[in-house]
């Protein structure tokens, strides 16, 4: 099963939303709970409290490690930021199921967004990132990585992290640190470059075309496949079909040229 986090600290897991929201109405008791839940999490100083505060507030179980203060900023969440998500009116608990009783444990189990976005799971555990995930890559990434935590936003949200104008960052982030055999792509900052350099990274990034193509218009959106993947929308025998989402008549085009029949042959070989 797929998981939307590793394990965090307190409540810092994330409520991560792939692309469809699971709507939960909201009960009085509900509420009174997310109250609860705020009374900690909107104080702005639960980010850099020390730990030893932190500590007195949670269920510690004996020899449990103090929180990396790298996970000490999650903690930090504003009724507006949950106000704002496509998940208002979904339950803190809906989501940490292990923070119904409180004071919750120090650490939190990860959360399950498969519960309510299934087929966006089903499509995941096809792609890279999954199969990195399943190697035990630290940074392969999960839910909350690329849609946010408890500030998911609808993709036609400017604010949204998958934003056509703002998810090449999402991806570029990642990508331009992949360096070395483990990777798949080879050298990500040069891929990075490449495609900011390109016709459609400067329609994105200097004339704000939300109309261009970005990382996800032709790689995909959850079940993103290897480049040699015959089932991948890069894979060169599914090229024109891609491109042709966008360019009207570029497949038709490219279906009655020599390069077509050639490509055609190597397809049916494969």
């Amino acid at each position: 099963m797929v998981r939307g986090l590793a394990p965090s600290l307190m409540i810092a897991g994330a409520c991560a939303a792939a692309a469809v929201l699971c709507f939960v109405s909201p009960t009085r008791a509900q509420t009174a709970d997310d109250r609860r839940c705020l009374q900690c999490h909107a104080q702005e100083r639960i980010a850099t409290d020390p730990v030893e505060d932190l500590r007195a507030r949670v269920r510690l179980s004996a020899g449990e490690p103090p929180p990396p203060r790298a996970d000490q900023s999650k903690l930090y969440v504003t009724p507006d930021m949950l106000r704002e998500s496509v998940h208002a009116g979904v339950a803190c608990a809906a989501c940490h199921a292990d923070a119904v009783e409180l004071p919750h444990a120090a650490r939190l189990g990860e959360v399950n967004c498969t519960s309510c976005h299934a087929a966006a799971a089903d499509e995941y555990i096809q792609g890279v990132h999954a199969e990195a995930a399943a190697r035990g890559m630290k940074d392969a990434p999960r839910c909350a990585d690329c849609h946010g935590g408890h500030d998911v936003r609808r993709k036609s949200d400017p604010k949204s992290r998958t934003y056509p104008l703002n998810v090449i960052k999402v991806c570029g982030d990642c990508h331009s640190q992949h360096v070395g055999a483990a990777y798949h792509e080879g050298d990500g900052r040069l891929r990075v470059s490449q495609y900011l350099d390109s016709v459609h990274g400067r329609a994105v990034t200097k004339a704000g075309l939300i109309v261009a193509a970005t990382c996800a218009d032709c790689h995909g959106h959850h079940a993103i496949r290897r480049s040699d993947d015959v089932r991948s929308s890069v894979h060169h025998t599914r090229v024109p079909l891609t491109c042709g989402r966008c360019h009207v008549g570029i497949a038709e085009s490219f279906a009655g040229s020599v390069h077509s029949e050639a490509v055609i042959r190597e397809a049916k070989r494969e």
